[in-house]
């Protein structure tokens, strides 16, 4: 199944002041498939200005949104032939209260394919005017937890389409690897054989120092199979607990005095049923 793009979304800026911020907007919705976008600018000096070379270095492979930008004087221009409006401000009040999260609002956004919806996003020092966020049907917020709630205009634009993409069934990454295997019955047993010769061999058999060896062991299996279990894994384990099962037996001396030290960390546990 294809990814789905957001060619239906329209992404209108009022005022930006920042031609990068501009530029990386437009870049940011070249990557999740959105083609319409339209600038709010009033003074026609500054369009050359918020369209130049700065901007184009921003946009990389979206220099191409920049090139059919839709340009308009004031917001209620802009908005005419779209649909649904969602206007974004990090500042709240009275007058200004979120009528709907982010995560609520993606999902009639993504799915709206006919209707237009258009994300509107403000100034950089000043957002959005009261007057201009009750053109929109939605004012919405991003929650952000740090000390300064107000994200940067190319930031909450992209968190916002991804958001868009991601409720819009956004597909994953290709793995061309392939599902991994598992290990069977066959490759635990032979994995907990080797990992118990291996403390075997360190000084720390069966039957010594209580039951830390069975303990060990119980402990080692655990971690495997929290850790995927998978088949290849097993394998490469093993040949690990060979090659030094093999260094061991030529030197003198083994690790049952570390292992004996580390016992004092393990939990105790429950008798079997």
């Amino acid at each position: 199944m294809a990814t789905p793009t957001l060619a239906h979304v329209v992404v209108v800026l009022v005022e930006p002041s920042e031609p990068g911020n501009v530029g990386a907007v437009a870049r940011s919705m070249w990557n999740f498939g959105a083609t319409t976008l339209r600038l709010v600018i009033a003074n026609p000096a500054r369009r050359t200005l918020l369209l130049g070379c700065d901007a184009r270095a921003r946009a990389c492979h979206g220099v191409a949104l920049l090139d059919g930008v839709q340009l308009f004087e004031d917001l209620r221009s802009a908005l005419v032939g779209l649909g649904r409006v969602y206007a974004f401000s990090a500042r709240v009040g009275k007058f200004r209260q979120p009528r709907s999260d982010l995560s609520t609002a993606a999902a009639a956004i993504a799915h709206d394919v006919a209707g237009r919806p258009a994300l509107v996003f403000g100034r950089e020092d000043s957002g959005l005017t009261t007057e201009e966020t009750l053109q929109a049907h939605e004012l919405l917020t991003i929650p952000v937890p740090g000390a300064d709630p107000v994200m940067n205009l190319s930031h909450a634009a992209t968190i916002a389409l991804w958001e868009v993409a991601r409720v819009g069934t956004l597909a994953p990454p290709t793995d061309f690897r392939g599902p991994a295997r598992v290990a069977s019955a066959e490759d635990r047993a032979a994995l907990r054989d080797d990992f118990a010769a291996l403390l075997t061999a360190t000084g720390l058999p069966p039957g010594v120092h209580g039951d830390l060896h069975r303990r060990i062991v119980r402990r080692f299996i655990d971690l495997f199979d929290r850790g995927g279990g998978q088949h290849a894994d097993s394998g490469m384990l093993r040949g690990v607990f060979v090659a030094v099962r093999r260094t061991l037996a030529r030197q003198p001396g083994n690790g049952a005095a570390e292992l004996r030290a580390a016992a004092d960390s393990l939990p105790s546990e429950e008798p079997h049923a």
